[in-house]
């Protein structure tokens, strides 16, 4: 326990300075699936999950992304494993980015929990599709005639994810890169790239004075190599059932949440940001909806020959 306390406090020193590439959502506890392969497989069932956010509402250009993911545990090949699927869209201004990965991890028990490292491969499509405005005049260069500004393009390249992911009751540590290759695009007027990232996540459960309330703080932290973006979250749920709590991101924003889970195993949640950093004053707030399905399948189940009662 005093490890993972002092994790969290380790990610509070950890400036924010960072620039949205990988897209930037606030349900992060219900989300590891995306970041890290090593999450798959880690309740045990077969889990879905689909988020829709708009970021910087009012703001023209502002992101917009939407998800799914689902994963679930096996036993592939006699080895207790986790398979699971991402797919992303983002959209920011011009660009429309698409990553579609799939992800294997291998679980394992180790001291008081489980450990699940795990890889992800998939393929990422970023495009392309400016709509300039050059005025007129001998004084100005067509886009099309200008190699500084890019024209419309798509390209789309190899993508490869890794990741640890440790879990008990009541607590977890993850640690994870996407992005590693780096994979450039070249796109006629330049060769941008994907830049690695590293996650590290953690977060800790404790029951609460009043019967049926807990609390579980939690870290999240992404870098690039050059500056890192800090979140620190604090979630009061009531009989497993409703949650509600706050996310402070560091400089950029503060973020309201809440949720509820309903008989059938279904979790819909709602998160909205306020900015509190440089374009507080162009925005009026981000919106992200959650919808998580969780139920119990068993892949591994050999099948059972039965006899009709009409020949018995």
């Amino acid at each position: 326990m005093k490890k993972v306390i002092f994790l969290l406090l380790l990610f509070a020193f950890i400036s924010n300075s960072f620039a949205q590439q990988f897209p930037q959502f606030s349900h992060n506890m219900f989300n590891m699936m995306t970041i890290n392969p090593g999450f798959a497989g880690s309740s045990g069932e077969m889990r879905a999950t689909l988020i829709g956010r708009q970021q910087w509402v009012g703001l023209e250009g502002a992101p917009n992304t939407n998800l799914f993911s689902i994963d679930a545990a096996t036993n592939l090949f006699g080895i207790r494993s986790g398979v699971g699927l991402n797919v992303i869209q983002d959209k920011i201004g011009f660009d429309n980015d698409f990553f579609l990965n799939l992800a294997y991890s291998y679980r394992t028990d180790l001291g008081a929990g489980t450990l699940g490292v795990g890889v992800g491969l998939g393929l990422a499509s970023i495009s392309l599709k400016p709509n300039w405005f050059i005025p007129e005049g001998d004084n100005f260069t067509p886009a099309e005639s200008d190699l500084a500004i890019p024209d419309e393009s798509s390209k789309m390249g190899f993508d490869l994810n890794a990741g640890i992911y440790y879990y008990t009751a009541k607590y977890y540590l993850g640690a994870s890169t996407t992005h590693i290759t780096q994979t450039q695009f070249d796109l006629l007027k330049g060769t941008p790239s994907l830049a690695r990232h590293y996650f590290f996540t953690g977060g800790v459960t404790f029951p609460l004075p009043f019967p049926q309330y807990e609390i579980t703080p939690s870290a999240f932290v992404k870098f690039d190599g050059t500056a890192a973006q800090y979140s620190v979250n604090a979630l009061v749920t009531y009989n497993k059932k409703i949650w509600g709590g706050i996310t402070y991101r560091l400089g950029d924003a503060v973020v309201a949440m809440a949720g509820i889970k309903l008989l059938n195993g279904l979790k819909i949640g709602y998160a909205y940001d306020l900015s509190i950093n440089k374009l507080s004053s162009y925005n009026n707030g981000s919106h992200e909806i959650m919808v998580n399905y969780q139920f119990n399948i068993n892949f591994d189940k050999t099948p059972q020959l039965t006899k009709s009662v009409r020949f018995l």
